[in-house]
């Protein structure tokens, strides 16, 4: 197609002289992003052997999509080698560095960003507090506050230009939260896979929810209605972070990056080599995630993640996959419960032996504890460690009350039973 071609200008009716191609292809060809990939490939392999970061073991020192290319590095000497390195094979090979697109970013926890000069042939780079990548702000704190902010003002402007449907009450509720959910929803969610979402950030997200319900509804601030009551009338429960939603793609993004088991894998449970920053340690999104899912440690979510049918029930019933979760972990702890169960027997033997003429006392010793045990204290412990996320506060007292309660029994039992045993002795 490209073979001895030759192409001429024409200006006001003349024709230059004809010139040979020797560079570039047709607008829209399919050679394009297969050569582009090409000459970038070879260009970035010159970057191999040279310092970025060390997550689990392995140097990273750059991450790329298509043509938008992040350069990683730990001190300033380190990330100067780096856009040298990659200006001198590029012109090798007859390209060259926008250096117009071309920013400088420092991550730090301190409040100001530490100064870090970048030069390209003597060019200055611009240094940012954040830039944009694939879509999303990446922020120099390293906090995604920025980003979820934006999303947040982003979905509104989005819920204002389709206004005059979703406030519609001719149109049923149902299919106004269809339409909420279809448009507006996305815009806001767009990139929630890697959010590390605190308390805060679950009440900044709460609030955005029910900003939009009661303009659904068209409720005014000076109403004073309560957010149970607003949900009420929606017929709908809070579902955008605690059920499902963000929670839910969450999940699912971490199953489909553990299976996959490439770079995403490496960053989500490799660890970073040097010493922990003074002061609390900075909330993961690991971290967040083993909270919600249920019960358990890092190492036993990601155990349940090669999982698939396992995993995938996480998202859409909690519960079930806590009960599954508890009984997967039995089973690999089955030889330690059945030494367990050797040694009660063992010891309840010995102190029947042992204590032969005595042994109707012990035993209502032991029944004052474990009826209330049984029959108050446990139940409603593991009620409050399962559920306690979803339960009302009225829930939450009711079994808070009961455990007391079979606190003070057993107190009590304890008590008379030992005194009878006393007075008997």
């Amino acid at each position: 197609m490209y073979w001895e071609q030759t192409a001429a200008m024409r200006i006001e009716n003349k024709t230059s002289t004809f010139q040979d191609i020797k560079r570039g292809v047709r607008q829209g060809c399919v050679l394009s992003p297969d050569l582009f990939s090409l000459y970038s490939e070879i260009i970035m392999r010159n970057l191999e052997n040279h310092p970025g970061i060390k997550v689990g073991g392995q140097n990273i020192n750059n991450l790329r999509y298509a043509d938008d290319t992040v350069l990683i590095a730990e001190n300033k000497e380190d990330l100067q080698k780096l856009p040298n390195i990659i200006e001198e094979e590029s012109r090798k090979k007859g390209l060259e560095l926008n250096r117009k697109k071309t920013e400088v970013m420092v991550i730090s926890r301190k409040q100001e960003s530490p100064k870090c000069d970048i030069f390209i042939n003597e060019v200055k780079l611009k240094q940012t507090e954040k830039f944009k990548y694939l879509g999303t702000i990446i922020s120099n704190d390293g906090k995604t506050n920025r980003e979820i902010s934006a999303r947040t003002t982003q979905a509104k402007i989005n819920f204002q230009k389709m206004k005059t449907i979703l406030t519609n009450k001719h149109i049923s509720i149902k299919t106004r939260k269809r339409a909420l959910q279809c448009y507006i929803e996305p815009v806001l969610m767009y990139g929630c896979e890697a959010w590390t979402i605190s308390k805060q950030i679950q009440n900044k997200l709460e609030a955005t929810e029910m900003w939009f319900l009661r303009r659904m509804l068209q409720i005014p601030w000076t109403a004073k209605k309560t957010n149970e009551r607003v949900l009420n009338e929606a017929n709908k429960r809070r579902s955008l972070v605690r059920t499902t939603c963000i929670r839910k793609r969450q999940a699912t993004f971490l199953g489909h990056v553990m299976r996959r088991g490439k770079l995403e894998h490496l960053v989500t449970t490799g660890k970073f080599e040097g010493k922990r920053s003074r002061g609390r340690q900075r909330e993961k999104i690991m971290d967040r995630l083993v909270t919600w899912l249920g019960p358990g440690k890092v190492s036993d979510i990601l155990a349940a993640v090669k999982d698939r049918d396992l995993w995938r029930a996480k998202g859409h019933d909690r519960q079930r996959l806590q009960a599954r979760h508890l009984m997967m972990m039995m089973r690999v702890a089955a030889w330690k419960r059945n030494i367990l169960r050797v040694l009660v027997v063992l010891v309840a033997a010995g102190l029947a032996i042992l204590l032969r003429d005595f042994f109707a006392y012990v035993g209502a010793l032991t029944g004052a504890i474990g009826s209330s045990l049984l029959a108050y204290i446990l139940p409603c412990i593991f009620h409050l460690k399962l559920r306690w996320h979803e339960s009302g506060f009225f829930i939450k007292v009711k079994d808070i009350f009961i455990v007391t309660f079979g606190i003070v029994a057993s107190i009590l039992s304890l008590r008379t039973t030992i005194s009878e045993i006393a007075e008997h002795f």
